[in-house]
């Protein structure tokens, strides 16, 4: 039986308000770093804060309430894959929060299989709340986004890249074909929330995380926007989810289709 996605929003939107004043309290406050074990840079890509934690397991305990017999993926425990699964990213942009860098994201995503049906994305100290039902477009602060010309001409890109050296100048080599001034936030979920609202002309994500996406393919599809893999599509109930191996580019159709093409070439 499908869930009442609108009802669900409204339990999700319920929860929010809490979590976002835990986080800005937490934001200024030392924390408690730790690292995890592994991965392709661990004391860079993989810090942790206390707060990642604490903000996962209430999240986890209320949205597994909201949907009774779900599956919860989340970065910070263990997998659980059921037919409909919460993706969820507790702070998108942890190396920022740890150093006060106030540029960070929590995203909650609910797919069903391989397909994302509904996510909302909190920006807490821009006070600005995303969310997206598939079909009913992209939402800001509860109202319905129309979407604007961006200020300026110039092409503004993003980049997202868990990799090597070698693998990270291919990348920014490959994106300075398209832009002499490509910037990159520290947090994914950052990136595709501006993209999704049109300040953002396009972004590359390279071997992201699931939990990293989830919620923004969805704000990209809602806005209008091309979803392009450089990597292989998801299987939920297959891959490692707890590995980064997503590739992808976020963008109007035409310029998505080019900088993936590029990317792929190589």
């Amino acid at each position: 039986m499908q869930p009442n996605l609108d009802k669900i929003h409204q339990q999700v939107s319920e929860v929010m308000p809490a979590i976002n004043r835990l986080l800005i309290k937490k934001f200024s406050l030392p924390k408690k770093i730790s690292y995890k074990a592994g991965g392709i840079d661990h004391l860079a890509s993989s810090i942790v804060t206390e707060t990642d934690k604490q903000v996962e397991q209430i999240l986890k305990a209320k949205l597994l309430k909201i949907l009774p017999g779900s599956g919860f993926i989340g970065e910070e425990t263990p997998t659980q894959v059921k037919e409909y699964n919460w993706i969820i990213d507790p702070i998108d942009g942890t190396l920022n929060f740890a150093n006060q860098v106030p540029v960070f994201a929590c995203s909650v995503a609910l797919w069903h299989q391989n397909e994302p049906v509904y996510c909302l994305v909190s920006l807490p100290l821009s006070m600005e709340t995303l969310h997206a039902i598939s079909g009913q477009g992209l939402w800001l602060n509860h109202q319905r986004v129309k979407l604007t010309k961006k200020t300026t001409d110039k092409l503004f890109l993003t980049y997202s890249n868990v990799g090597n050296i070698q693998e990270q100048n291919q990348v920014y080599k490959t994106i300075l074909q398209f832009t002499t001034s490509p910037r990159s936030y520290g947090s994914c979920v950052f990136h595709g929330a501006q993209i999704a609202l049109g300040r953002i002309d396009a972004g590359v994500f390279m071997n992201q995380a699931l939990w990293d996406i989830a919620a923004i393919v969805l704000l990209a599809q809602e806005a209008g926007l091309s979803v392009k893999y450089v990597s292989k599509d998801q299987n939920i109930s297959r891959d490692d989810l707890k590995n980064y191996q997503y590739s992808l580019v976020i963008g109007p159709d035409q310029l998505s289709k080019q900088l993936c093409d590029k990317l792929k070439a190589w």
